[in-house]
C-alpha cells in the first residue's frame, strides 16, 4: 500500500551530515490502524504530528501550577512558541483544548482543524547518542509525537519512540554496518529485538513501526497485544489489527547542542505537554526528561523481548486474554469517570457490591453441592468434562470463522449476515461455543445429575447419551427457540431488559425437557411456573452459575500471564483444564436448584389450592 506522505529525496546526500545521512537511511514506515471516518470508534484517528502544527496554536495554553494561594492554575501565555518553553521547570504544562476524561471527539477535531490548515507532513524526530555506561555504541532515536492519548489512561499528548542501536561509537561508522538490535517503547517499557530478528518487519534498512491505535505503544506487527508497562502504566489490550494504513513521515534531525532562542528550544521543557491531571492521566513529559534520552543503551537492558498477542483463534471456553481486555477497559472507565461524577462510580460499585452479596447469600449452597456431587461421581462427570473439549472447539471454529468473515473487507452480503447473526446468538455465551455446550453437553450434566440425585443404581455416560439422543429433537427447540426470541429483543437495545426478564423465566426449559419429557412448548411453561415467585433468586443463581464456569479459568490465566510471566498458550491450557472442571459443576448447581423446585411444583399441582365456597 502506498502512503498519503513520502519522504522527501534529499537533495545532495553528499551535502548532508553524517548524522542526517544515518537518519533518512533507517527512517521508519508507520502503519496505523485505519480510520475511515470523523468520531469513528475504530481506528487511529491521529497522526505523528509536527510541533510547529502545536506550538503557536492560539488555542494551546502554557499554565503553571498554583501557587502562593492562587485559586486556580493560571494562563502564563496563550500559543507559546518553542522559545518560550525553553528552561521552564515541571510546574509547567500546556493545555489543549478539551477534557482528556471526558474527551468525546474533542481532540480529533481540533487535530483535523490543525493538520488541515497546517500543510505539515507526518514527522518523526531523530535523535542520536551515546551512553556513558555502554562505551562504543550509538543509539539512534525516532520520536513520534501525537496530539492525544485515547487509551486506557487517556492524556493529552503522547511521545513515543523506537531506537536502533549500533556497535560503534559515532554517525560515520554506523553508516558502514548494520544495527545490532532495535527497541520499541510501549506504554513506560519496551520490547527489543536484534536486527536479523524475523518479527523485525523492514524493507532494506526502514523498519516497520505499529503503533497501537489509541495508545500509539510500537509493536513489532498488526495484531491484538496484551498491553502494561511500569508502574501499572498501559495496562489494556493495544489494538493494531488489519486494516491498516502506511505513513512514511518525514525526518527532522535533533541537533546535539540547543539553542534556547532556536526551533528545537522545546526540547529544554522540563514541564507537561499536557493538562494537569492525576496519576496516569497527567499530560507526559517531552524526550529529554527520561532514561531513554540520557541513557539509551542501558536502557534497553530492562524491556522485553517479546509481548504478548491475543491469540486470533478464540480459545476452548472463555479466555485470558478477553477477560484481560474486558477487566482493564471497564476498570479504565470507572477511573476514569471517577473525578467528573464521583457518584456514578460509587453507585456502580455500592450496585456491584450489593449484587454480589446478593448472589452469594442465595446461591454458593447450590455451587458448593454442585461441586462436591462432580467430586463424588467423578468418573462419570469427569468424562462428560472431557466432552466439552471436543464440541468447544468444534464452536471455537465456528466463532473464528464468524470473526473473519467480519474483518474481510466486504461490505454487505452473507458475511455481514453472518456476524449479525453469530453477534445476536453468542448474547449471554461467549459465542458458538458455549451454544454447543450449552446445546449437546449441558443436557448430559443435566440428565446425570437427575440421575445421580434420584439414586438410580444404573446410571453412566452411555445410558445418559442415548436417553438425551432420544430426546434431542425437542430439546434442540427447547433451548433455540427462547434463545432467539431474547437475542431479537436484545439487540433492540430498548428491549434489552424484557430480553433479559424472559430469559429467566425459559432458564429451565433445557431441564423440563429432559427431566420431565415435557414438549418444547410444555417446557418453557413448566420453567416459567418454577420460576414464578423466585425470579430474582433464580437470575442471582444463574448469574453465580456463569460466574463460577466462565471467571475462574482466565482469571486464573490473567494471574498466571501478568505475574507469573507465563506464555499465552500456558494461560489458555490452564484456563481450559479450569473450564472443563467448573462448567459441569455449575450445570450441576442449577439442577440441584431446578431439581427442589420442580418438586415444589409437582405438589402444588398436584394439590391445587381450595376455592371458597359460595
Amino acid at each position: 500500500m502506498v502512503g498519503p506522505f513520502a519522504a522527501p529525496e534529499p537533495a545532495g546526500a553528499q551535502s548532508l551530515s553524517a548524522e542526517q545521512q544515518l537518519a533518512e537511511k533507517y527512517a521508519p514506515i508507520f502503519f496505523i490502524k485505519e480510520h475511515l471516518n470523523e468520531c469513528a470508534l475504530d481506528g487511529e484517528p491521529y497522526l505523528p504530528a509536527s510541533l510547529e502544527a502545536v506550538l503557536g496554536n492560539p488555542a494551546v495554553a502554557l499554565r503553571r501550577i498554583a501557587q502562593n494561594g492562587e485559586s486556580s492554575d493560571p494562563i502564563i501565555m496563550w500559543a507559546p512558541e518553542a522559545q518560550n518553553l525553553a528552561g521552564l521547570d515541571e510546574t509547567y504544562y500546556l493545555d489543549f483544548p478539551g477534557e482528556p476524561r471526558n474527551p468525546g471527539c474533542d481532540y480529533e477535531e481540533w487535530f483535523n482543524q490543525v493538520d488541515a490548515g497546517s500543510g505539515y507532513a507526518p514527522i518523526v524526530y531523530a535523535h542520536i547518542a551515546t551512553d556513558e555506561s555502554a562505551p562504543g555504541k550509538l543509539a539512534l532515536q525516532f520520536w513520534h509525537y501525537w496530539v492525544f492519548n485515547d487509551f486506557n489512561n487517556k492524556h493529552e499528548s503522547d511521545w513515543e519512540m523506537v531506537q536502533l542501536t549500533f556497535p560503534v561509537g559515532t554517525a560515520e561508522e554506523a553508516l558502514s554496518v548494520e544495527p545490532e538490535s532495535v527497541a520499541f517503547a510501549q506504554h513506560g517499557g519496551g520490547e527489543r529485538s536484534d536486527w536479523d530478528d524475523e518479527k523485525l518487519l523492514r524493507e532494506g534498512d526502514r523498519i516497520f513501526v505499529y503503533p497501537a491505535s489509541g495508545s500509539h505503544a510500537s509493536y513489532y506487527n498488526a495484531s491484538l497485544w496484551i498491553g502494561w508497562g511500569a508502574n501499572g502504566s498501559g495496562f489494556g489490550c493495544d489494538n493494531i489489527q488489519d486494516p491498516v494504513v502506511q505513513i512514511d513521515p518525514q525526518v527532522v534531525l535533533i541537533p546535539d547542542e540547543i539553542d534556547p532562542d532556536g526551533e528545537f528550544a522545546w526540547i529544554l521543557f522540563d514541564g507537561r505537554w499536557g493538562q494537569r491531571e492525576s496519576w496516569e492521566f497527567n499530560g507526559p513529559k517531552g524526550p529529554a526528561s527520561g532514561a531513554k534520552w540520557s541513557t539509551p543503551i542501558s536502557w534497553t537492558d530492562d524491556i522485553r523481548e517479546n509481548s504478548l498477542p491475543v491469540p486470533g483463534h478464540p480459545s476452548v471456553g472463555p479466555g485470558p486474554a478477553a477477560l484481560f481486555c474486558t477487566i482493564s477497559s471497564a476498570a479504565s472507565m470507572v477511573v476514569t469517570i471517577f473525578p467528573i461524577s464521583p457518584w456514578v462510580p460509587s453507585i456502580f460499585v455500592a450496585v456491584v457490591m450489593l449484587m454480589l452479596i446478593t448472589i452469594v447469600v442465595s446461591s454458593w449452597q447450590y455451587i458448593w453441592n454442585g461441586a462436591k456431587l462432580y467430586v463424588r461421581h467423578l468418573p462419570v462427570f469427569g468424562l462428560l468434562s472431557l466432552l466439552i473439549w471436543p464440541v468447544a472447539w468444534i464452536g471455537a471454529e465456528i466463532d473464528n470463522r464468524v470473526s473473519g468473515a467480519s474483518t474481510g473487507g466486504s461490505e454487505g452480503g452473507f458475511e455481514d449476515f453472518l456476524q449479525t447473526f453469530g453477534t445476536s446468538i453468542g448474547i449471554g455465551f461467549n459465542g458458538f461455543q458455549q451454544l454447543l455446550a450449552y446445546s449437546l453437553i449441558a443436557p448430559l450434566i443435566i440428565y446425570a445429575t437427575y440421575d445421580v440425585v434420584q439414586g438410580h443404581d444404573k446410571y453412566g455416560v452411555v445410558e445418559t447419551w442415548s436417553v438425551v439422543l432420544r430426546r434431542f429433537p425437542t430439546l434442540i427447540r427447547a433451548v433455540l427457540v427462547p434463545l432467539l426470541f431474547t437475542s431479537l429483543l436484545a439487540a433492540t437495545v430498548i428491549l434489552a431488559p424484557v430480553a433479559l426478564y424472559k430469559a429467566v423465566q425459559w432458564m429451565y426449559t433445557p431441564h423440563a425437557a429432559i427431566i420431565e419429557g415435557a414438549s418444547w412448548r410444555e417446557a418453557r411453561h413448566i420453567s416459567k411456573r418454577v420460576v414464578q415467585g423466585h425470579w430474582w433468586r433464580v437470575l442471582g443463581l444463574g448469574t453465580a452459575v456463569a460466574f463460577f464456569s466462565g471467571v475462574p479459568g482466565p482469571l486464573i490465566g490473567v494471574i498466571a500471564l501478568v505475574l507469573g510471566n507465563a506464555t499465552m498458550n500456558t494461560a489458555n491450557i490452564i484456563a481450559t483444564l479450569v473450564y472443563l472442571i467448573a462448567y459441569p459443576a455449575a450445570v450441576i448447581a442449577a439442577t440441584l436448584y431446578f431439581i427442589k423446585r420442580i418438586k415444589v411444583d409437582r405438589a402444588e399441582i398436584a394439590s391445587p389450592a381450595p376455592t371458597e365456597g359460595p
